[in-house]
């Protein structure tokens, strides 16, 4: 059917009214890549993407899709600046890779497009706990504050101090490199003297194993330090 010329008119007065409407929705299209390997060779099923506004920790927007279309459209979004993240599922659902862009603009009353983003592994924090190894708690030991410290072979080495009437602490940091991981951990009373310590290794397995969890585990045990003082560099 032949449209009068009239009525295309008015529509494409319609579009660009919208275009120039700053409270206009608009939709955004994300992109996402596996590297060389496909989606089921790295397992992942399906891809989560989530737009946040910059003073929200709740998703504004939310587009969830087949790993293999390789795209997600997030569709109606208020018009303005976001923080993408994607999150890759494996078959259970659990979230295994990520993705992020900490800004992204939304047009109003448009379409926009991003480059494809690379999907890595997640980087799940860690989290240390310090058991004593005479069962007692940081009073007992006369354990006020613990520096934790986190080496990833040559490549990153960090260190996080934390009061002791915990027992454990998470470690989110996301310049931590994947790779055989040592954790070191020690125990200091009140006047700043170093008076317990321990230390574990992580095989780099440890973060490819339950990716359910929430945190990568490492339980340093404690022992109180010898007449000479701790022995840890």
């Amino acid at each position: 059917m032949r449209l009068p010329l009239w009525f295309c008119g008015l529509a494409a007065l319609g579009a660009c009214a919208a275009c120039d409407d700053p409270d206009a929705p608009g939709s955004l299209t994300v992109a996402w890549r596996t590297g060389q390997s496909a989606c089921d060779e790295v397992g992942v099923v399906r891809v989560r993407a989530e737009l946040y506004r910059f003073d929200s920790a709740d998703a504004a927007a939310r587009a969830e899709a087949d790993c293999r279309a390789g795209t997600a459209t997030l569709a109606d979004v208020a018009a303005g600046e976001y923080t993408l993240r994607l999150a890759g599922l494996d078959e259970d659902g659990c979230w295994t890779h990520e993705a992020s862009d900490p800004r992204v603009r939304v047009p109003a009353g448009a379409s926009a497009s991003l480059e494809p983003l690379p999907l890595l592994r997640r980087q799940r924090p860690l989290r240390v706990r310090w058991p004593f190894a005479n069962e007692l708690d940081c009073q007992g030991n006369g354990v006020e504050q613990v520096l934790v410290r986190v080496e990833v072979e040559d490549l990153f080495s960090a260190e996080y101090p934390f009061v002791c009437p915990g027992l454990a602490a998470d470690i989110d940091d996301p310049m931590r490199p994947r790779g055989r991981t040592t954790v070191q951990v020690r125990g200091y009373d009140g006047s700043g003297r170093p008076v317990a310590e321990g230390s574990v290794e992580l095989p780099p397995s440890v973060f490819l194993t339950d990716p359910c969890a929430p945190a990568i585990e490492a339980r340093v045990e404690l022992s109180a330090c010898g007449a000479t003082g701790c022995g840890m560099d």
